[in-house]
């Protein structure tokens, strides 16, 4: 399957592939175990269309590979990779009901460290985490990071020079699936909320709801949410979590 998006605030796929519907909830413990839930749902046509994309090549299947392909999911070869960091699937479920694919996906995890390098640089490829610090005054700081690919990076080949007539076809059929892919724009949501243990001293979510931040990204919003990461600032107090160095 391609690589899996961790729990951070960026746009997932941005307007590209941004037709599906996301929601990803992450609890932490006292101790900063916890666990993760992911649903995503995407409709059978756009699922369909995202793979007309990866199959042109180029470009435009460098920015689908952003996407997770649940069609193509290997459960156990994902239970092993993610067991190398600490982290446990606990549930897991992949239904097409319709029109429309549905996952729900609950791990543990025994730091946000380990959560984000199971999802994310386990898979081949970087990108966004969350790890906590702590700061000057004692309360604890949880922030987005780039994690890095702990695995070989395929050797590339080069590609053979490409003939003009199919560079032209394969411009006008990205043209037809980027269409496509427009039409549902407005099914796109992703959801976030990380719940605390501790008391919430500031954050840069949409909003709090006790000690859970929340941040929701919609069509409407897509392109002022871009690159915006989770950061939260909560109480240490009587908390003993490993931090990050």
């Amino acid at each position: 399957m391609k690589k899996l998006m961790i729990p951070a605030l960026a746009v997932l796929i941005a307007a590209l592939a941004g037709c599906v519907q996301i929601k990803m909830a992450t609890d932490i413990a006292k101790d900063g175990s916890g666990t993760y839930t992911m649903t995503y749902s995407v409709s059978q046509e756009v699922e369909q269309t995202i793979n007309e994309m990866r199959a042109l090549g180029g470009d435009m299947a460098e920015q689908m590979d952003e996407a997770p392909d649940f069609a193509d999911f290997d459960r156990d070869d994902f239970t092993n990779k993610i067991g190398k960091h600490g982290v446990k699937l606990v549930d897991y479920s992949n239904e097409v009901r319709d029109g429309r694919r549905t996952v729900v996906m609950k791990l543990s995890y025994p730091d946000l460290e380990a959560l984000s390098e199971a999802m994310g640089g386990s898979f081949g490829g970087s990108g966004g985490g969350m790890k906590i610090t702590k700061n000057g005054a004692g309360d604890y700081v949880l922030a987005s990071y780039q994690v890095q690919a702990t695995e070989e990076a395929e050797t590339e080949e080069e590609a053979a020079p490409e003939d003009m007539n199919a560079a032209m076809q394969n411009a006008a059929k990205s043209m037809e699936l980027m269409g496509r892919l427009m039409a549902h724009i407005s099914e796109m949501s992703m959801a976030i909320a990380i719940t605390l243990p501790g008391d919430i001293v500031e954050s840069n979510a949409h909003r709090v709801e006790g000690r859970t931040c929340i941040w929701e990204i919609n069509a409407n919003n897509m392109m002022q949410a871009e690159g915006m990461e989770p950061h939260v600032v909560f109480s240490g107090k009587g908390l003993s979590i490993k931090t990050a160095e």
